[in-house]
């Protein structure tokens, strides 16, 4: 029993890793319905900022939130110099310009850091255990810093004004627009917003996995898309549950069966099958 709640525990925390990525992809599409593949990138380059901010300050809080916000301001930029010119475009075309913009960016991460994966490491002292589960200081802070993480930017979405704008925005932009809502502000918040939390995502599984690589974004950039489905598209906590349902049904999968499978296929795997059962996603609404 033990064995199998720490399993689970390891689901959650993959999981949260997920949906961290998924929601600024989530919200992306749910304000200018476009699927912003490049996003994972912004993954990537935060996780390669983070490393090198703590190399140079050995502050594990410095490399969050400075790669956050560099990242962020990355994300705004490509906003304003990339997809505003296509938004009067047919869907196909920002679609395909984001899947360049993430080749591009992963080739630029190789040459820039190389092509090897680099360590990243952070020592988890003060392992101890509750109930069988074995959890360490690092654990905490993860769960600390993903789940502090979610929570301001649902308080974000919810409380400010700008939140407001976002969420009016996704309803309809023309009568956003004709309330008087000026959208382009709105939508520079909702790219560095979820930038921010997909650079905080990459420092986080950098010390998760001890390394990091230049591809680290190609098995995220189709496992956010597969939990944005899967959660129901643009809904963003239908978007946290399905990334942490995707965590949990990879770990199990991989430890109780015997299936030779990578995680990447059992991720697949679980999308097809989870809509045959449900094709509107766990919140989404069937759409004619």
């Amino acid at each position: 029993m033990a064995l199998f709640a720490q399993q689970i525990l390891n689901g959650v925390l993959i999981g949260t890793l997920y949906a961290m990525v998924a929601l600024g992809l989530s919200m992306i599409y749910g304000v200018l319905r476009i699927l912003h593949v490049a996003h994972a990138g912004m993954y990537v380059i935060g996780a390669y900022l983070g490393l090198f901010i703590y190399l140079r300050t050995r502050s594990y809080l410095a490399a969050i939130l400075l790669s956050g916000i560099i990242v962020g301001l990355i994300g705004m930029l490509l906003e304003r110099v990339v997809y505003r010119r296509m938004f009067n475009y047919a869907r196909d075309v920002p679609l395909i310009a984001s899947i360049g913009l993430f080749v591009v960016i992963t080739d630029l991460v190789r040459i820039t850091a190389g092509p090897e994966p680099l360590p990243f490491l952070i020592g988890r002292t003060g392992a101890f255990n509750v109930g069988g589960i074995r959890l360490s200081n690092f654990d905490l802070s993860f769960v600390a810093v993903s789940w502090g993480v979610i929570g301001l930017f649902v308080l974000f979405l919810m409380k400010t004004k700008t939140g407001f704008a976002i969420r009016a925005i996704a309803q309809s932009r023309e009568v956003a627009q004709m309330m008087g809502i000026n959208v382009n502000p709105a939508v520079q918040a909702v790219f560095f917003a979820g930038s921010f939390i997909a650079a905080v995502a990459g420092v986080l599984v950098g010390p998760f996995y001890a390394y990091i690589d230049p591809n680290m974004g190609n098995t995220f950039a189709y496992k956010a898309l597969a939990i944005i489905v899967i959660g129901g598209f643009g809904s963003m906590i239908g978007t946290v549950v399905g990334g942490i349902l995707l965590g949990v049904f990879e770990v199990l999968m991989v430890v109780y069966t015997k299936l030779p499978l990578s995680q990447e296929a059992l991720a697949m795997l679980f999308l097809i099958v989870f809509l045959l059962i449900r094709p509107t996603g766990i919140f989404g609404s069937a759409r004619r």
